[in-house]
């Protein structure tokens, strides 16, 4: 089951095996990810004029574990909401991991 709801960025782990965290910024994992940590700033500087413009973006994509928030989509969301100052997030909520294919 899935639904969307405002979630507290306090309780949005974000940092994983591609992302992680380094003092009060961040280093990205460029051989998982594909992508330079310099090109994901560059992302979230253009998210952060967006929101400073009073512009919403799309909700991220989390897992519900005990009281905390699984980041699954939206790094550069969450960290420019971060940045930004705010204390909320817009989320899709999924209860369970769904796996699908053959």
């Amino acid at each position: 089951m899935m639904w969307r709801q405002w979630i507290p960025l306090s309780q949005l782990d974000i940092y994983d095996q591609f992302h992680y965290q380094s003092g009060d910024s961040f280093e990205v994992n460029v051989e998982l990810d594909g992508n330079t940590t310099e090109y994901h700033k560059q992302g979230i500087e253009k998210i952060k004029s967006v929101l400073a413009e009073g512009k919403k973006v799309r909700p991220i994509l989390v897992i519900k574990e005990g009281e905390r928030y699984k980041l699954l989509d939206g790094f550069k969301r969450s960290r420019a909401h971060i940045e930004s100052g705010f204390s909320l997030i817009e989320a899709f909520v999924c209860d369970k991991y769904i796996v699908t294919g053959k």
